[in-house]
């Protein structure tokens, strides 16, 4: 992936991706921001990402995208499967990393236009590495790296997070990100929610990134969904 060297570094703030949002509009030479705290995290569907202080990696990495790229959600994917292969976790459509089937973390992506008018996708990076206290909404379904006996500095990692996704070559299509995915992958067997309530059971992933399921006796194909723990 095309991520440069320059890296801002922050104690507190409300959200990374936002910072580095801001920053690209600008025209600021910035590719990495990161928080030792994060005050207002979000994940998929707007929710709020959980994390404690001095427990959590927290990170946005600017990822370059050709103008006629017209897949771009294949790079927040492409970043799940390099986090993962640095954690040794695995993957679930789109972008859930985990670890002994909870979820340790994940990354969010968003396209934004920066001053020159060029694209790129923001992937943030959330990890759980405290072995900390979760909501009762989230003790079922969650976990950290701690816990699964991992040492080493937030910084360290998320040095060698960034690295990973520099290795792994910008994928054009599904097709070229399909290998690695498939090293990294748990999302078969797994069930979702769409938008209007439909439960799907995952199949697999589709040619241009998408889950495909089965629902109602059917095969679906589905682009946005919300995973449900515990199945």
């Amino acid at each position: 992936m095309k991520i440069g060297p320059n890296w801002l570094l922050l104690d507190a703030v409300d959200s990374t991706q936002r910072v580095l949002q801001d920053l690209q509009g600008l025209g600021v030479p910035c590719d990495v921001v990161y928080a030792k705290e994060q005050l207002a995290g979000r994940g998929r569907f707007d929710r709020t990402w959980y994390s404690q202080k001095g427990s959590s990696l927290t990170f946005s990495v600017a990822i370059g995208v050709e103008e006629s790229h017209n897949q771009p959600w294949l790079f927040g994917m492409a970043a799940a499967v390099a986090t993962a292969s640095v954690i040794n976790c695995k993957v679930q459509w789109p972008n859930d990393l985990l670890l002994r089937n909870k979820k340790v973390g994940g990354i969010l992506s968003s396209m934004v236009s920066k001053s020159t008018g060029q694209r790129a996708v923001l992937a943030g990076i959330g990890i759980n590495l405290g072995e900390g206290s979760y909501p009762e909404t989230l003790a079922e379904s969650a976990t950290s790296l701690s816990i699964a006996q991992w040492e080493g500095s937030a910084i360290d990692l998320a040095e060698a997070i960034v690295a990973k996704c520099r290795d792994v070559a910008t994928p054009r299509n599904w097709s070229e990100l399909l290998p690695l995915w498939q090293l990294f992958d748990a999302t078969p067997g797994k069930e979702y929610r769409e938008a209007s309530g439909r439960v799907v059971t995952a199949i697999g992933v589709g040619p241009n990134g998408e889950l495909l399921g089965s629902a109602d006796g059917e095969t679906v194909s589905v682009m946005a969904a919300e995973a449900l723990w515990g199945s």
